[in-house]
């Protein structure tokens, strides 16, 4: 029952749309009349200045800054040690291989295989 009334409603739908498409009309002909061909020119362009000039005075009045400085002369007995360098330990390398295999189940029993293995080619021995 729920078929038949969704076919009819497509149905009804796929009616209307084809009734209310739209009128092909003949557009007709012109004749088009070409007075001289056209040739593209490119005028010359200026580049626009990054820092544009300003004339506003409060911008461009600078004020005069005064300072002074109080030297005294401070008694130190500090004398810096000379530095010595940390050692750094070396990590071990680890232990690589030629090949790996993996395997894996994810969701919905999506299964993952996945085998690689590396061989080096030496063109002179041949093996």
């Amino acid at each position: 029952m729920q078929k038949n009334i969704q076919l009819s409603i497509i149905a009804v739908l796929g009616l209307f749309s084809w009734v209310f498409g739209q009128d092909e009309k003949d557009l007709g002909t012109e004749t088009v009349t070409v007075v001289k061909p056209y040739s593209p020119t490119v005028s010359d362009a200026f580049k626009i200045k990054t820092a544009p000039i300003l004339t506003d005075s409060i911008v461009l009045a600078k004020k005069e800054v005064r300072y002074s400085i109080f030297s005294v002369p401070v008694a130190s007995t500090f004398t810096p040690a000379k530095g010595k360098a940390a050692t750094v330990q070396k990590a071990t390398p680890e232990k690589l291989y030629n090949s790996y295999a993996s395997l894996g189940l994810g969701n919905f029993n999506n299964a993952l295989i996945d085998f690689y293995t590396s061989r080096d080619i030496d063109r002179g021995n041949q093996r």
